[in-house]
């Protein structure tokens, strides 16, 4: 708790000692102030969260390098971090704010791009326990650190979270840093290391990327009692995102009109959308990406001809992940194509959202809590029915019948078939632990009119399956985790089921 009352009141100053209302207009001696009061925030939250950050760094090398062992090592083992020489800020590259409002919060986000520079030679910064199969063991040390990287730190306020109103922080390397350090190895005089100091170096810098270059992050979220750092690796099986592409084609002088066109958008490693615009027309594509690997998108326009080749007007390709790491959501494209006496105008934007992943943890006995990395942040608009939802059935309990069932659930929206579970056998409290996410198109609707339905069913082999029970769930902007929902039939509980049900919005702020 002291910890955390400290770090309020550093916050507080810093944000005292900086007019963060008018970031794109910062002269230089406000960007010099500036500098100073991230340094010394830096500096002081180091100090504070020394023991945390240990036990951060620390489970961090207990869970990684347990299957990665070098031949000859049983296990390597964080004794001490050094945090005396700490992370510098050089240069602000970019610094802006967002400011949104939904029921009554106020939300403002601070996104600063920054230069940072770690140099500590002739020091040590960690030392590790190594032990080997021959019952020996070394001590090995991190020396001579040197890091360089560009970096983008986030701050989310929220007027609705305790004094000082932060709800969280976030911060990333937007590229690779550059890395140079040394590694020594100790108490094995005569003895082979076994590469230990090779493998230690290619360790730390592979988690540096794993952990910390975007979409990884060091996470701390500043609405609990206790401030407690996550980091969450950049996984692209983790990072659902959503690509919006908007095509328009509208004619400014026709003297030979067209009715073939059409607008096109690639993605997914050779899928494709299209939609015939005729000779004008706009068309908004939707597609979201249950993870972060596939990196380019394409928007065409073609006229489609059936005696010759097809003819492309306009080609516009996006790298996601270059997009995003620009924080440049929006990527516009535009054209005039000129064909004899007559000519078109081709407005094309890709948007691109990345979204937090859902990762739920156990919370105790047949229960589940979502990890703060979701539950911390807030979409703050006001939620129309644009966005991505999480729907997960975990299990069923005291499924109601004469004899022995062998339940499935079919799960559905607005008729729309989400999945249908695993048949579960002779059994009236089945594990479905089965989800799904899917993206919901933009309508102009608000979220809750749209109804999520669980339908239970004792599977038949030889005649129509029978009905156990039915339940619907009106999705919402509060997460429903690990929530138990009754099902019905006939105005009779016939059992209960517990699901998990979460709706990001697009954007996701």
């Amino acid at each position: 708790m002291l910890r955390y009352i400290l770090l309020v009141v550093l916050i507080t100053q810093v944000e005292g000692a900086c007019d963060c209302s008018d970031l794109y207009n910062t002269t230089q001696s406000q960007t010099s102030e500036t500098l100073g009061w991230l340094n010394g925030l830096i500096s002081s939250w180091y100090e504070i969260n020394n023991r945390n950050l240990f036990e951060l760094v620390a489970e961090v090398v207990r869970n990684e390098t347990a299957d990665v062992l070098p031949v000859g090592v049983s296990s390597v083992e964080l004794t001490k971090l050094h945090l005396t020489v700490t992370p510098t800020v050089t240069a602000i590259r970019s610094q802006h704010v967002n400011v949104k409002c939904d029921e009554g919060a106020a939300f403002t986000r601070y996104i600063m791009d920054l230069d940072i520079k770690m140099d500590a030679p002739n020091s040590v910064l960690a030392e590790a326990r190594v032990k080997f199969l021959l019952g020996v063991s070394a001590s090995v040390t991190v020396e001579d650190f040197f890091l360089s990287a560009h970096a983008r730190v986030e701050i989310l306020m929220n007027n609705m979270v305790p004094f000082p109103g932060i709800q969280n922080v976030k911060m990333t390397f937007i590229s690779r840093p550059v890395l140079d350090f040394d590694v020594e190895v100790f108490d094995l005089v005569g003895l082979d290391t076994f590469g230990i100091d090779d493998w230690v170096h290619s360790m730390i810098e592979d988690e540096i990327q794993n952990r910390l270059v975007y979409p990884g992050m060091i996470f701390v979220d500043l609405t609990q009692p206790e401030v407690v750092p996550v980091l969450i690796a950049n996984d692209s099986t983790m990072h659902p995102a959503v690509v919006s592409a908007s095509i328009t084609v509208t004619p400014i002088k026709i003297t030979s009109p067209k009715s073939t066109l059409e607008s096109w958008f690639d993605y997914n490693d050779g899928e494709t959308k299209k939609f015939v615009v005729g000779n004008e027309g706009h068309h908004q594509f939707d597609v979201f990406f249950s993870n972060f690997e596939h990196q380019l998108v394409r928007a065409r326009v073609i006229e489609r001809n059936l005696i010759k080749f097809d003819e492309t007007w306009a080609d516009f390709r996006v790298n996601i992940p270059r997009q995003l790491r620009s924080n440049n959501l929006v990527k516009s494209y535009n054209k005039v194509h000129v064909e004899g006496g007559s000519s078109w105008n081709i407005t094309m934007e890709i948007s691109s959202y990345i979204l937090p992943p859902v990762r739920l943890l156990p919370a105790g006995t047949n229960s589940l809590a979502l990890l703060p990395t979701l539950e911390s942040q807030v979409n703050c608009e006001e939620s129309n029915d644009y966005g991505v939802l999480y729907v997960h059935l975990h299990r069923g309990f005291n499924f109601s019948s004469h004899d022995e069932i062998d339940p499935f659930v079919k799960v559905t929206m607005d008729t729309q078939d989400l999945f249908t579970t695993k048949t579960k056998y002779s059994t009236f409290n089945p594990v479905f632990e089965e989800k799904t996410e899917v993206l919901i198109r933009r309508s102009g609707a608000p979220v809750g009119d749209h109804v999520i339905e669980f339908e239970a069913f004792d599977w038949d082999r030889f005649s129509s399956n029978d009905l156990v029970g039915t339940t619907r769930v009106v999705v919402q902007k509060t997460a429903m985790v690990d929530e138990a929902v009754a099902l019905y039939k006939d105005g009779v509980q016939t059992g209960t089921i517990y699901i998990t049900v979460i709706f990001r919005p697009v954007p996701f702020f």
